[in-house]
């Protein structure tokens, strides 16, 4: 490619920008795989200067063109001027345009990019308070239900302790939310006497409840159960 300072009138920075994107030259300004060699041997070639020279006679429409350009092409420029003058200030009393034009692009990135850094931060802070009130109220109802529970069972067996053996064993084999230890008996030792004065219904309603439970705790009684039921039907 050959480019000067008067090809057909047009600005030198805006035909070379032009000419790269038409040949899909890489214009990253930190491009890993190629580094946008062809485009920095191009800049290279005209020279700073008269690429810097360019940039003060864009027009806005121009300037705008090449800053929606695929990469940075004006970043790369800025970098590369910069080194070659060892960070001497390569610019007149002003910065030309196209490059306040992109400082002032980047630094609207920037605020976009912190806002929704500030958002996401906002919204995970706000997401672990309701996790941590959510905690709190399972921790708090679980507490409230076994406060409720262990109240109720006060209840309960306050009753329960006044009852007769026949009529203690018919709220246990009618209870079928608890197993029978939930209650201050143990069945599995009640004699064969004791069984004897319990009525047929009480007693074929206690072994179908102990018949759904699979401990072998259960196994005596049942055992004793089904020998009462047995010798009430003969």
């Amino acid at each position: 490619m050959r480019l000067d300072k008067t090809s057909s009138g047009s600005n030198l920075l805006a035909s070379l920008i032009k000419h790269a994107e038409n040949e899909k030259w890489c214009m990253k300004l930190f491009c890993t795989t190629c580094g946008a060699m062809r485009f920095r041997d191009e800049v290279k070639k005209i020279g700073i200067e008269s690429i810097i020279d360019s940039m003060y006679s864009l027009d806005e429409d121009e300037a705008d063109e090449i800053l929606e350009a695929t990469g940075d092409p004006i970043g790369i420029i800025e970098h590369d001027a910069s080194f070659q003058y060892q960070g001497k200030n390569i610019w007149r009393a002003e910065k030309p345009l196209i490059v306040l034009k992109r400082q002032a692009i980047l630094q609207a990135k920037l605020q976009a990019k912190n806002e929704r850094k500030e958002h996401n931060l906002q919204s995970e802070t706000k997401r672990k308070v309701e996790r941590q009130e959510k905690r709190a109220l399972e921790k708090k109802r679980r507490l409230d239900y076994r406060q409720i529970a262990k109240q109720q069972r006060v209840q309960i067996l306050e009753a329960f302790s006044g009852l007769n053996l026949q009529n203690k064993l018919q709220v246990i084999a009618e209870d079928t939310q608890h197993l029978p230890n939930y209650y201050p008996l143990q069945i599995e030792c009640i004699t064969m006497e004791e069984l004897k004065v319990v009525s047929s219904e009480v007693a074929v309603k206690l072994l179908t409840r102990l018949s759904l439970l699979n401990s072998s705790r259960w196994d005596s009684i049942r055992q004793e159960l089904n020998a009462v039921i047995r010798e009430r039907l003969d």
